[in-house]
């Protein structure tokens, strides 16, 4: 048998075939270079989990193990071996096509993107991003889910094309940062027990509201106090950034917000904005996508966009 000749063996035929789908072929592309299915599954971007199930189907769609252990190594059965180049050529033929498309026509080209963000992430930066598709992409649609702690899992399997929020501890993600705040406390503009500074005793003695992202998941103030052996007045956690403010007219209640977010909404909401009495990490809004995502035309402009209109928030 000469190298480019298959094996046949019993069920094969178009039907099984045509099962194959792109990221199946990918999968066997990595799995037959790499015979390791780590190995693999950090060629493609997938992970162990998501690989050994292609392998898996592979195997029932090819009739064929494809990879068989002796010892403590994976060999490629001769099936296999015999995939190795035509598979190449099929996945690099595919390539190639794909690469025709290598430009993005805003004014004229269709795209989707599925976003996720806070919604403070949202207010300072969603109604200029969708005001330029507007007039530069009008075939483009945009999509944002709230930030929860799903968030990066989505993105890491395809189910985002981008998120906006400090990227998790685990997670090696392509990012870039488009603006930084910081935190201020927030009373009511008509609270007349605070006065142009407050105290640790009198943030501690006035009722707090505070954000919260996810069950059981400790607030930012909550965070540093606990480490000062400090234990905050805390009346309602909320998974909100924005409405926060807007409940605090007329109470005596302090919350925690972005100054930048703030300052925009502090005659709207009827708040004074005050130095908070102890030191907090700034506010750092990081932009991170899927590494498949780097050389998508698309995705690129997408990204420029919204570093530019990062930008000018962080100089208005």
């Amino acid at each position: 048998m000469t190298k480019s000749a298959v094996h046949k063996r019993p069920g094969d035929g178009t039907s099984s075939v045509s099962q194959l789908n792109l990221n199946l072929l990918t999968a066997l592309d990595a799995l037959l270079h790499e015979t390791h299915v780590t190995r693999a599954a950090e060629r493609v971007g997938m992970s162990q989990s998501a690989m050994s199930r292609a392998l898996q189907r592979l195997r029932l769609i090819l009739n064929d193990d494809l990879l068989v252990r002796v010892g403590n190594n994976l060999y490629l059965t001769p099936f296999a071996s015999d995939l190795v180049e035509p598979v190449r050529t099929a996945v690099e033929g595919v390539q190639r096509v794909l690469k025709q498309r290598s430009t993005f026509e805003p004014s004229a080209d269709s795209r989707s993107f599925r976003m996720a963000a806070s919604d403070y992430a949202a207010f300072m930066l969603f109604g200029p991003l969708a005001a330029q598709v507007e007039t530069e992409a009008p075939n483009v649609s945009l999509e944002s889910r709230q930030l929860s702690t799903e968030t990066f899992n989505d993105l890491k399997n395809g189910d985002l094309d981008i998120a906006l929020g400090r990227t998790p501890e685990g997670f090696d993600l392509p990012s870039q940062v488009l603006f930084e705040d910081r935190w201020v406390c927030a009373v009511g503009a008509g609270n007349t027990e605070v006065k142009d500074t407050l105290s640790m005793a009198g943030f501690l003695r006035l009722p707090h509201l505070n954000h919260q992202l996810g069950t059981g998941l400790p607030a930012t103030a909550d965070v540093v106090l606990e480490r000062m052996g400090k234990t905050p007045w805390t009346i309602l956690s909320i998974e909100s950034f924005f409405i926060l403010p807007f409940l605090i007219k007329d109470t005596r209640f302090v919350v925690l917000i972005p100054e930048l977010m703030g300052k925009r909404i502090r005659d709207a909401a009827a708040i004074r904005l005050i130095e908070p009495p102890f030191k907090l990490a700034p506010i750092i809004l990081t932009m991170s996508w899927h590494p498949r995502s780097n050389n998508d035309p698309a995705h690129e402009w997408l990204r420029r966009r919204l570093g530019r209109i990062g930008s000018g928030v962080a100089s208005a």
